[in-house]
């Protein structure tokens, strides 16, 4: 219930679907092709596709989502496809997205949280993992990861994409604040507590 679909033409520019809640484009001179997106929504277990409901350890920050080639031919192998995942559900998932364990680092783009589901291992994985993944950016000034597919290397490849959910998400915590640090050390009849936070 609830699950909608629309049919995009993807060209060399950036075009959203769903309220702007997901984009494409091509690559520079690649000729344009249409793609099938699936929107599943993101409230529940029921939402997540192909998985038999298990939700893995993740917490949504975007609708779950396949997307699939419309034309049973390929794009050619030089073209490569953007696709861009608002991660604005909430305020909190824009904040925990974006601090320092995840987008607000920019050493290791294995932890940007952007993930496909692999059917061959059953699991979610980041798009960006090293090594093996494709190059995937934090766009925080407009609270979105965008992932490059093509058909040289890494995955998910083209032919992953005739079967294949993404979401955003972050694993599920267990509280509702990660500490990075916490320290308290004695004072003249009191304490003095000091922490940072990496989300909260």
């Amino acid at each position: 219930p609830g699950v909608s679909v629309q049919r995009v033409t993807v060209s060399s520019s950036p075009t959203y679907a769903f309220n702007n809640q997901i984009g494409t484009s091509h690559s520079s001179g690649a000729s344009d092709f249409g793609l099938f997106i699936v929107n599943h929504g993101y409230g529940t277990v029921e939402n997540i596709p192909f998985t038999g409901s298990q939700p893995s350890n993740l917490s949504a920050c975007s609708n779950y989502w396949d997307i699939f080639f419309a034309d049973s031919t390929l794009p050619d192998a030089a073209t490569t496809l953007n696709l861009f995942f608002k991660y604005d559900t909430s305020p909190s998932c824009i904040n925990t997205v974006e601090s320092r364990v995840y987008c607000g680092q920019t050493s290791d783009p294995s932890i940007y949280p952007l993930y496909w589901y692999d059917l061959g291992t059953s699991n979610w994985v980041t798009t960006g993992r090293s090594p093996g993944g494709q190059d995937t950016t934090c766009l925080t000034a407009s609270n979105e990861i965008k992932v490059t597919i093509d058909q040289i290397d890494g995955r998910p490849s083209f032919q992953d994409m005739q079967h294949l959910p993404y979401v955003v998400a972050v694993p599920g915590q267990q509280n509702a604040v990660l500490l990075t640090s916490f320290t308290a050390s004695p004072g003249n009849n009191s304490a003095y507590i000091r922490w940072t936070t990496a989300y909260e």
